[in-house]
Order: C-alpha cells, then structure tokens, then sequence
C-alpha cells in the first residue's frame, strides 16, 4: 500500500507549483511574495528548493524545463 503524503508536505509542493507558475509568467520575487501573500524570504527560501528538485541552479533554467516540458498548467 502506498503512503499517504504528509500535509505539511503536499502543502509546500502546492506552494513550490504555484510559485514555479508565477515565476514562468515572469513574476519577480516581490511580486510572488504579493500575489501569495508572504514574505520575499520565503518566496526565496520555496524558489531555492524548487530550483534543487529541479536541478536548475536558475530561474531562466527552469522556465526552459517548464518549456521543454510543460510542467506548469
């Protein structure tokens, strides 16, 4: 049986997902940080684990992933 995900977990993929939307939609941090009401050091600290689990090191990298492979809706 496979386990259930975490809430504290699916939250933050939600997050990193609607983070990574905005950012392909040419938002600045301080934008994001607006639009999802939070602070520009969390839209920081969410687009800094994105990047990792991406395995980009750049905002340019990942819109081209998402590009290459529509991983945004």
């Amino acid at each position: 049986m496979a386990s259930e995900i975490p809430g504290a977990v699916r939250r933050n993929l939600t997050r990193e997902h609607e983070i990574l939307a905005l950012l392909v939609d040419g938002l600045s941090n301080a934008e994001i940080a607006e639009r999802l009401s939070m602070n520009d050091k969390t839209v920081r600290n969410h687009l800094s684990h994105l990047l990792d689990k991406l395995g980009v090191w750049s905002r340019t990298q990942a819109n081209r992933l998402h590009v290459g492979h529509g991983f945004v809706s």
